[in-house]
């Protein structure tokens, strides 16, 4: 049985991986209103860019351990 410390040490571990993980994902949509800006986007078409990018990360977590192959565990 793993010792208490081992545990703590791996529930940080995971904390900062979700932690780094949730940040990723959310940097992208500080551009969109450059986007629109620049690019005279409206806003019906910068919803349209980031439910395109949210779908895109969703099927990149539910596809990417098939992508990766059976070896990658």
């Amino acid at each position: 049985m793993p010792s208490t410390t081992a545990r703590s040490h791996a529930y940080l571990s995971v904390a900062l991986v979700f932690l780094i993980n949730m940040c990723g994902t959310t940097l992208p949509t500080a551009i969109y209103r450059d986007y629109q800006i620049a690019f005279g986007f409206s806003p019906a078409i910068i919803t349209v860019i980031y439910a395109c990018y949210a779908v895109g990360v969703l099927l990149l977590v539910a596809t990417g351990r098939i992508s990766l192959g059976a070896s990658a565990c």
